[in-house]
């Protein structure tokens, strides 16, 4: 409803998804390449992907797999 108010193009919108994502969805968020993060479509299909379903211990393993090893071990409990 707040893009359409401003009427913002489909590249805004994926930018300003980002300040709506919460607990590990904006580190995945920032790992993106600049083709997803730009792409509404790209984006929302690769969000349901991996965070649309119920079990959010699952949501974390799964984004666990997919973070380097460094920031996996920074991350705070």
């Amino acid at each position: 409803m707040i893009s359409s108010y401003h009427e913002w193009y489909d590249g805004r919108k994926a930018l300003e998804v980002r300040t709506l994502l919460e607990t590990v969805a904006p580190t995945w968020y920032v790992q993106q390449a600049s083709e997803v993060t730009k792409n509404q479509v790209i984006l929302r299909n690769l969000l349901m992907q991996n965070f649309a379903h119920q079990n959010s211990a699952q949501t974390m393993l799964q984004q666990q797999a997919h973070e380097p090893v460094g920031q996996f071990g920074a991350r705070p409990n």
